[in-house]
């Protein structure tokens, strides 16, 4: 089986790490793999180390390089620009293809958009959630729900470092999107600096924001409650020093960090949001908060602070959950997708 996997972002976000993690966990299966991506992608380094993939580059126009998915069984796009690639080479050499879908949104009514997806066999959606709204888009897809996976951060040398440095403090972390903001970061802002004067030993740490996005102001900016870091690759290292990781987003998105937390045993509050709260049950393996009352996050915050028995039973409970998220198990279910759609379980429907 020879898979195509095609990845056209410009930039490493959410949707190139799990392109990265699936690659590499379908290196133990017995398929070949291609990827096609642009000429400057970050994939490009970061997969160097693998010499059983050939990557392949895409020059614009994206529509003349369908010939790159010829000698492929499966094509599978992991963005939606990736999507029209995918769909070129569908029409001139018939090959199946599928898309991850990590959007709450309805796909674009443009026209193109609407080939694509009355022509694909299959939409892999990575919540619940994705899969009601791509059915009300368009009742007769094929919808099947894979969620994200898990990162295996590794402790690296800076770890030591870290955890000396936070060692007197009670460590409050959470990544930032580093596409999309949300209000519920303003609202963890203020959170802070309602409850850190009662509770000195608190420590907010905003990875992957910065100071103009939080709307910290010159008189705010010299707390030393919160510290705001750019992006870091050594996450592994920071997950393990918090004592909490805070997920407070008022709008749904997909949110790796929640589940590399989870398989990194951090005590989880998160907001109610549609994607949350698939991963989280409230008081099993997490906190769930109502993402329209702030107030509620501070409570809650407080509330794990004063009780490290519920901070380890959640943290406990959560990292056995994501064992399911391992890559290693999801990789089983994309390899038996991709067996179904050579094996054309996923009929195209009816124009």
């Amino acid at each position: 089986m020879k898979i195509c996997h095609i990845n056209l972002a410009k930039e490493f976000n959410g949707a190139e790490r799990q392109t990265e993690l699936l690659i590499r966990a379908l290196t133990e299966k017995p398929v070949e793999q291609i990827l096609l991506l642009r000429p400057h992608s970050p994939l490009l380094t970061r997969l160097a180390d693998l010499d059983t993939i050939k990557i392949r580059v895409v020059r614009s126009p994206i529509m003349l390089n369908s010939s790159q998915c010829k000698d492929c069984d499966i094509i599978h796009a992991h963005e939606i620009n990736a999507a029209v690639l995918a769909y070129a080479a569908h029409k001139r050499y018939g090959k199946p293809f599928t898309l991850t879908s990590r959007h709450f949104s309805r796909p674009d009514s443009h026209p193109v958009a609407r080939k694509i997806f009355d022509k694909i066999q299959l939409v892999i959606a990575t919540s619940r959630k994705i899969e009601q709204t791509l059915l009300s888009y368009d009742p007769r897809l094929k919808v099947k729900v894979i969620p994200p996976m898990s990162a295996h951060f590794k402790i690296t040398e800076e770890f030591r470092g870290l955890k000396e440095k936070y060692a007197d403090h009670f460590v409050i972390g959470h990544i930032c999107s580093s596409t999309d903001e949300d209000p519920g970061e303003k609202n963890l802002l203020k959170t802070a600096h309602q409850i850190a004067s009662k509770n000195p030993k608190l420590k907010f740490i905003f990875i992957g924001s910065n100071k103009k996005r939080l709307n910290l102001n010159t008189a705010m900016q010299g707390v030393d409650y919160i510290e705001v870091l750019e992006s870091k690759r050594n996450i592994g290292d920071y997950l393990n020093c918090f004592d909490i990781f805070i997920s407070p987003e008022t709008k749904p998105n997909i949110k790796p960090p929640l589940i590399d937390a989870m398989e990194q045993g951090v005590a989880i509050i998160a907001t109610d949001t549609s994607f949350n709260a698939e991963f989280i049950q409230n008081e099993i393996n997490g906190l769930l908060v109502d993402k329209n009352k702030p107030e509620q996050l501070a409570k809650s915050i407080e509330r794990l602070y004063n009780d490290p028995e519920l901070r380890e039973k959640l943290r406990l409970e959560a990292q056995r959950y994501a064992k399911r998220y391992i890559p290693e198990t999801l990789a089983i279910q994309y390899f038996q997708t991709y067996q179904e759609l050579m094996a054309g379980h996923y009929f195209k429907k009816n124009p």
